[in-house]
């Protein structure tokens, strides 16, 4: 019961994070090219042994969420079903399925700093890539939508990072 309240706290902590602070985050003329969008830690930090159902479940809950506050039609909906999606074959590129099924946690003081930066890089590089591809939705512009993802993605990753030392700094779980 616990872990679950938790996962709620998350949800509502992330959601409100992003919609009022992050969202609003103005850097001049870099502003398109660094948006961090925080809240995919949700998604990242659900539990390895959730059912994929659930998982999917949860992931469209928090981007129609996002969609509401942020009145972007989708974008984020469709963006967290995808990583929700792609992330079983995303944690199976980072790690054999014997880690996974005796780590449940996926956080950085489980499974290590180089595997959530490359966890958090990857999950962000994918959401960020799909939302500004569907923003655009021009192929001509397949340049500006890649450098946009990459540097959103940076930004993103370093966010996620900073905010497991901040919020985890003293537990540290083992399963």
């Amino acid at each position: 019961m616990r872990e679950v309240i938790g996962h709620i706290g998350r949800f509502v902590v992330l959601i409100l994070l992003q919609a009022l602070i992050l969202q609003n985050i103005e850097l001049g003329s870099l502003s398109s090219y660094f948006n961090p969008f925080l809240y995919i830690l949700f998604i990242m930090m659900l539990p390895f042994d959730l059912p994929t159902w659930a998982v999917l479940t949860l992931s469209c809950i928090l981007g129609f969420t996002l969609d509401l506050f942020t009145e972007t039609l989708g974008m984020h909906a469709s963006a967290c079903v995808l990583i929700a999606f792609l992330r079983p074959w995303v944690l199976k590129l980072l790690a054999s399925r014997d880690e996974y099924e005796f780590r449940n946690k996926p956080n950085i003081h489980v499974m290590g700093f180089s595997w959530s930066l490359y966890y958090g890089f990857l999950m962000a590089l994918i959401h960020h890539f799909w939302f500004y591809f569907i923003e655009d939705f021009r192929l001509i512009d397949l340049h500006i939508i890649i450098l946009k993802a990459l540097c959103s993605a940076i930004f993103t990753t370093a966010l996620i990072i900073s905010a497991q030392y901040l919020t985890n700094k003293h537990r540290k779980e083992n399963g």
